[in-house]
């Protein structure tokens, strides 16, 4: 990400109305460019085309509507060769239509640079930027209040990477499939590109192998639920955080995932259940869920806050001492909460309701509760029996659940209230 301060000229751009977004931006760049499906996708806002490939976190295609919290006309230089922009109030970017209200120009460095349009190409024109083989977002910052939002200033953006970096950034990494590492850069008037922070995974020998396995069987999953083979990987990775004064910092975490139900832990009843779940579901729901565990200072988990994830975080806690990441049942009108389970009771969507509180609550019990299990044999194994471990038993009792650390959230409650039973009725049952 990059908070472009600077004010571009305005001589050679698409006209007028064009020149409101030569001003301040936030610049996102990443090192893939865009297919034909993508540009698909993001012209189909809230149609989310990413369902089939599961490599890809564009589960319900809202995502790209967060840039009009920003700006009112999103811009994408893909290859340095096609240029997108979406003008959905048909403001600024001459003869669009409101049942068209956007436009694609291909061999765009061509067509902009050097042209009567060059001052539009500068804006993506930075130094120490790569526009080949990879993508730049510009967000023009909007400088008055439109019929989309209200304005934007460059102090509320450094605002919002302050509070990202404070509360996201040891973990927005962890169950991230293709994003490896994070920047926040400024760039000024004097074209110095000027790094403030960054984040990157690290993941090594036997650990990479692991988790790269893991990757791949997901891309391979069956869309199937009934016939979803098991398959368990757990691994070690790092999560590095380095100033502007190359200080760094180093998040430690034990992983660990699984693909399909643990169905040893299923009733009969139950597999009949998920056999009519499979039936009726309308949407792409697969077996996944992974669960983080801090393992700095002897799995220390004092002053730690742990959440959920949907791949990006939510917005609500884990009640237990890990993250826990799933391809929950989520709210749809703004994915940051799992389906609220009161919805079961009541008349309108009632069946929807069933089956969504019903998907969570087995991703819970037979997937989510199984890798706990299994931290916990691994802890047993690998710490406990280990004469040159200091890690004592009480830690190891310290990550049981209790009924207290669901309570604070009355949404959760009872969909965490059966696992926690099944916990304690497998742990009297180990060895």
């Amino acid at each position: 990400f990059i908070l472009d301060k600077r004010y571009l000229k305005n001589d050679k751009t698409f006209g007028y109305e064009f020149n409101a977004l030569q001003g301040p931006a936030l610049l996102c760049w990443n090192n893939q460019t865009f297919s034909e499906q993508d540009l698909l996708g993001i012209k189909s806002l809230g149609k989310g085309n990413k369902m089939s490939n599961l490599n890809k976190i564009g589960r319900f295609g809202v995502g790209f509507n967060i840039s009009y919290h920003l700006t009112d006309c999103p811009q994408i230089l893909s290859n340095n060769d096609n240029y997108i922009i979406f003008d959905p109030l048909c403001k600024h970017f001459p003869n669009l239509e409101s049942t068209n209200p956007g436009c694609l120009i291909k061999n765009a460095k061509t067509k902009l640079k050097d042209t009567i349009f060059s001052d539009v190409y500068s804006g993506f024109d930075l130094n120490g930027i790569e526009l080949e083989n990879s993508s730049l977002f510009r967000f023009a910052l909007r400088q008055l209040d439109s019929n989309i939002s209200t304005s934007i200033k460059l102090e509320n953006i450094s605002c919002l990477v302050n509070e990202f970096i404070k509360n996201e950034s040891k973990t927005i990494l962890l169950f991230l499939k293709n994003v490896k590492k994070i920047g926040f850069y400024e760039y000024g008037q004097d074209n110095i590109l000027k790094r403030n922070h960054q984040i990157n995974l690290e993941v090594h020998g036997d650990n990479a192998i692991n988790r790269t396995n893991f990757l791949v069987q997901q891309s391979r999953i069956s869309d199937n639920i009934n016939f979803i083979d098991e398959k368990k990987f757990h691994y070690k990775l790092s999560i590095n955080n380095i100033n502007s004064f190359n200080s760094m910092e180093t998040s430690n975490y034990l992983i660990f995932d699984q693909i399909g139900f643990s169905m040893s832990y299923v009733s009969n009843d139950e597999k009949n259940r998920i056999i009519q779940l499979e039936k009726d579901k309308k949407e792409k729901y697969l077996p996944i869920a992974s669960l983080a565990f801090s393992i700095d200072n002897n799995f220390a988990t004092e002053n730690k806050k742990f959440k959920l994830f949907n791949y990006l975080p939510l917005e609500q806690k884990s009640p237990f001492k890990f993250h826990i990441n799933a391809y929950w049942s989520l709210h749809h009108e703004n994915r940051t909460h799992i389906y609220e389970y009161g919805l079961r009771n009541e008349g309108v969507k009632k069946q929807e309701a069933l089956w969504c509180t019903d998907w969570n609550i087995f991703l819970i019990d037979f997937i989510v509760l199984p890798l706990y299990i299994d931290f916990l044999n691994y802890i047993k194994c690998n710490y406990l029996l280990n004469s040159n471990c200091e890690f004592k038993m009480n830690q190891i009792i310290d990550f049981y659940p209790t009924n207290e650390e669901v309570n604070f959230d009355k949404n959760l409650k009872p969909y965490f209230d059966s696992m926690i039973k099944r916990f304690y009725r497998t742990v009297c049952n180990m060895e």
